[in-house]
Order: structure tokens, then C-alpha cells, then sequence
């Protein structure tokens, strides 16, 4: 018996080793896609089925440890799918301002610094006491937009200047900001960093978040079989944005997204209509006023009158229909285009307000308002939180405890309010009509909120998906259309991006382009929200 066991012992063995000796680590392939952060140079990889960490590793000549402190997220495990940033190998960089050896002229100094993503050449002269042309001669710079982490010699305060210095072979970057590539699109993006500030008195990261995003769907876009040229423009180094068309940083744009401000746009209408570029502003709603005889601009922020639009004709027609809003708003502008819609759709209704401090006492008065028998479709007009909240408190009395019924219909500020009673919205069945709105539970929200926090580190705010959303759907009609995708706009309608819903429309021929994409989410007394898009 004892010989068996050893026998058997034996021939378990053996067996375990032809396993491990025919078992073959899965394949891991060497990404071609890089990205660059502030961190420093990075290959995307994309987790496959049996890979390891290991093997990944041992592919890339990469550290276990190196890969997890720059991936925290792997902490949890690895799993098919996940995006995974690795160091590129390459000589560790010197630190900035670490004087460079003088072998050429013994007499001239300079210093080596490392462009970051938010600097220019006026910036960086500013910063070293030195000029733009001083730069901009030493480093034989013919295209002003630099690119980030790129290397550049800077003569020390003495202004001396040596000839042609050679700028290290490493830093010459490959990619979708690369130049000479043939048949590049080119794309500006004017944001206002406020560079030589940014150090001191970072501020908000907003912009930073709309880059970041817009850098995302550029990586799609390369994924795609595009050849890209990104400009990033600072409109702060600029007193004014006709200087920036007069520069001829703009020049070669296919496209030209921003500036952000409304009163920021007029100067470069001038430039962008004679050059027949796609100007698109990106933000500020009162852009508007700049769609018409600017056939080329297109505004992508919806107006007021097309949210309410949406938002009334949800409105059940044999309801009856009641307008709230508080003491001193009665002629806001929401107010008066509400108003205006409902009785250009002949539907009639009642129209009551109150200052919040008579909270307590307007039951009755909001009774008076409503029916008895009906639907009460009750719009409440207001942006105040506290407001809102003590209205809700007095409308969910009368459902609950007089009996009626009542359906409601708010304002899309609702939706970021933290201290309304969430229960109101959803046995009122609230309905909002939005702009942004951002369903998690969808998989392109998911891959992208993957790929985000493995690139940045961070989670993505409403700007990174608004720049995100805005980047995928002009990229992809560039690349589709070329530079006259704008005559094809009509084709290229998304009512469902991440966050957006984009269907843009030309008010009159010579005009430009408005954007009249809007969700529709109603809050459902199961706790579930339905979302609906409108547009073309």
C-alpha cells in the first residue's frame, strides 16, 4: 500500500509538471497608443481575457508595483475590459532649470525646461525674463504651439544666444498632436487656462476638466483612423480674441472650438467668415445672438425658449394647468416665455406667486389655484432652493392630505439641489427638461468613466463629459465630411451622447446653427427615471 502511494505520488507529479510545462502564458500585445498627462508619458493598454498583471508587466518591461501606484483602481482586482496606463520606457528627464553643458560657446548659458500643457512661448518668456523671438530663434521653433512635455533651450538673462542648438532626439513627440503628418485635420481649441497664473492661483479646474475631456475623444478619434492636429490656445495670453485671429495661430484650423464667453466670440467672426472655419461656442447660452449672417457658427448650448418648449408639450392638454413662481420673479425671463408658449398653444391656466416668508399661510391660495375634478400639471418657476423646497412642502399637503392629483414640472437647477426632500419628485412625477443629464448605468458611460479616471487619475465632472460629448460628435463628422461637414449637419443628428443630445438646426439661410437637443427625465413614483430625447 505505502508503494502505491509513492507511486501514485510520483505520477501526480509528473502529470502537475507536463501541465505547467505545456500551459502557455496568454499573448500580451505592445499598445501603440500613447497619451501624455501630467504625470508623464503612458501606453493604453486594454485588459484582455487570462492576462495578469505579471504578464503585462514582463510585456511592457514594466514594475508590478510601478503599473498599481499609477493604476490605483487595479487595487481591486484586474478585469477584462480594464484600461491600464504604463510608463513608456525612456531616459529619466532631467529636472527643469538644470543648466545644460556650454561645449559649443563657453560664454552662453541657458537653461532646459519641460513645456507643460498650459504654457506658450509668451508665458514661458515671461516667466525666465526673456522674449518670445529670444526662444523662438534658439530653439528654431517655425509652429508657435508648442506641445506638452516638449524641450526648450532658454538663454539665460545675458540674452546671448548661441546658434542652432540641437533639441534633444527623445523629446520629438509621435501621436495625435503630432505635425507633418499628411493630410492632418487641424483643430483649435480656445480655452481661457489663464497660464501665467495658473501656478499661483489654480482656481477651478473646469477648463482643465473640458480639456481633459475633449483629449479623450481625440484618443477615439485616432482609434478611428484620424490624423489630428490639436492647437490649444490660452485667449488669456490675449487682450482681446481678434488679436489671436490676427496672430495666425488659427491659421489651417478646419474647425475652431471657443471661446468659452459670449462676449469673447465677436472677435474672431470676422476671421472665421471670411476663412469659412466652423466656429462653434461651446458654453455660454448667450452666444446666440451671434447665429444670425454667421453662417459658419454654430451654438451648442440650447435656448431657454426650446427647454421650456419641450417641457410644456409634456404637458397633458386636458390637464389643468397651474404656474407658481416667487414674489419678484413674475417677469423673469422664464417666467415670460413659459407664459408666452402656453398661449401661443392656447392652453389656459392659473398663475399665483408668493414671497417665501408666507410659506406657512399660502395653502389656501394654492388651492384656489387648482382642480378638483382634473390632472393638475403644476409648473413651479423658480431656481431657489429654499423656495422650492417650501412649495413642494405645502403641494405635497394637498396631494397627500387633500386628495389632489398633481403632476409636476420644475426648472433643470432642481436637479443639483441638495436639501429638497427627493421623495416630492417622485410621487409629484416630476418632469425636467434638460440639457445634460448622464444615465451611469449605460455602457458608453462606463467605458468612458473607465478610461478617464485610468488616464487622469480622477473622477470626470459635467465638463469633462460636455467637452467629451462635443469632441466625439465634431471629430467624427470632420473625419466623415471633411471641413464641409457643416453642410451635412443635418445627417449627423445625436439625440443620445453620454451627457447631450445634439440636433442642430439653421434659422434662416444665411445663419448659423442652434442646437435644440433636450432630455425629457420624469421621476416615477417606483423611484425609476425615464428619460426621453427631442430633437429632429
Amino acid at each position: 500500500m505505502k508503494y502505491i502511494r509513492i507511486v501514485m505520488l510520483a505520477l501526480l507529479s509528473l502529470m502537475g509538471a507536463n501541465a505547467v510545462a505545456q500551459y502557455t502564458p496568454p499573448p500580451v500585445t505592445v499598445s501603440s497608443e500613447i497619451i501624455r498627462n501630467e504625470k508623464g508619458e503612458f501606453f493604453v493598454h486594454k485588459v484582455e481575457k487570462k492576462q495578469t498583471l505579471f504578464s503585462i508587466a514582463k510585456a511592457y518591461n514594466a514594475e508590478v508595483n510601478q503599473i498599481t501606484a499609477d493604476n490605483p483602481l487595479l487595487r481591486g482586482g484586474l478585469k477584462i475590459g480594464d484600461i491600464v496606463l504604463i510608463r513608456r520606457g525612456e531616459a529619466p528627464a532631467q529636472k527643469e532649470n538644470q543648466p545644460l553643458p556650454t561645449e559649443r560657446q563657453q560664454d552662453i548659458h541657458y537653461t532646459k525646461h519641460v513645456v507643460r500643457w498650459y504654457e506658450t512661448i509668451e508665458s514661458i518668456a515671461l516667466k525666465y525674463k526673456v522674449t518670445a523671438d529670444e526662444i523662438t530663434t534658439l530653439n528654431s521653433i517655425t509652429d508657435p504651439d508648442l506641445r506638452p512635455r516638449q524641450v526648450l533651450l532658454i538663454p539665460d538673462r545675458s540674452g546671448l544666444i548661441p546658434d542652432k542648438a540641437e533639441i534633444p532626439s527623445e523629446t520629438k513627440e509621435r501621436g495625435i498632436f503630432s505635425g507633418g503628418v499628411a493630410n492632418n485635420h487641424v483643430v483649435s481649441l480656445i480655452l481661457p487656462f489663464n497660464a501665467r497664473n495658473y501656478e499661483a492661483n489654480p482656481g477651478t479646474n473646469n477648463y482643465l476638466d473640458f480639456y481633459q475631456g475633449f483629449l479623450l475623444a481625440a484618443n477615439d478619434a485616432k482609434e478611428n483612423g484620424m490624423n489630428l492636429k490639436l492647437k490649444i490656445i490660452d485667449n488669456k495670453e490675449y487682450s482681446n480674441t481678434a488679436l489671436i485671429a490676427s496672430s495666425g495661430r488659427l491659421d489651417g484650423s478646419g474647425l475652431i472650438i471657443g471661446p468659452v464667453f459670449a462676449d469673447e466670440i465677436s472677435g474672431l467672426l470676422d476671421y472665421t467668415r471670411e476663412k469659412a472655419i466652423p466656429l462653434i461656442s461651446p458654453m455660454d447660452p448667450s452666444s446666440e445672438k451671434f447665429v444670425e449672417g454667421n453662417p459658419q457658427f454654430l451654438q451648442v448650448s440650447v435656448p431657454v425658449v426650446t427647454q421650456q418648449n419641450v417641457l410644456i408639450s409634456a404637458i397633458d392638454p386636458n390637464s389643468h394647468v397651474a404656474i407658481f413662481c416667487e414674489e419678484g420673479t413674475q417677469n423673469s425671463e422664464q417666467v415670460n416665455i413659459t407664459r408666452q408658449l402656453l398661449s401661443s398653444k392656447g392652453i389656459p391656466y392659473t398663475f399665483y406667486s408668493y414671497a417665501l416668508l408666507k410659506g406657512r399661510s399660502v395653502h389656501s391660495q394654492l388651492v384656489s389655484k387648482l382642480s378638483r375634478d382634473k390632472m393638475n400639471s403644476v409648473v413651479v418657476l423658480s431656481n431657489s432652493e429654499a423656495f422650492v423646497s417650501d412649495i413642494l412642502r405645502n403641494l405635497n399637503l394637498i396631494f397627500t392630505r387633500d386628495g389632489y392629483k398633481i403632476s409636476l414640472y420644475g426648472t433643470p437647477r432642481w436637479r443639483n439641489f441638495d436639501n429638497v426632500d427627493i421623495d416630492y419628485y417622485h410621487t409629484m412625477n416630476l418632469h425636467l427638461a434638460l440639457q445634460y443629464n448622464v444615465d451611469y448605468s449605460e455602457a458608453d458611460v462606463s467605458r468612458f468613466l473607465s478610461r478617464y479616471r485610468a488616464m487622469f487619475g480622477a473622477e470626470p465632472s459635467p465638463y469633462a463629459f460636455q467637452a467629451y460629448d462635443l469632441g466625439n460628435f465634431f471629430l467624427s463628422s470632420l473625419m466623415k465630411y471633411g471641413e464641409d461637414f457643416i453642410d451635412y449637419l443635418d445627417e449627423e443628428t445625436k439625440t443620445r451622447m453620454l451627457q447631450s443630445s445634439y440636433s442642430f438646426e439653421r434659422s434662416k439661410r444665411g445663419s448659423g446653427f442652434i442646437n435644440n437637443g433636450i432630455r425629457l427625465i420624469i421621476y416615477k413614483p417606483d423611484y425609476s427615471i425615464e428619460t426621453r430625447s427631442f430633437g429632429r
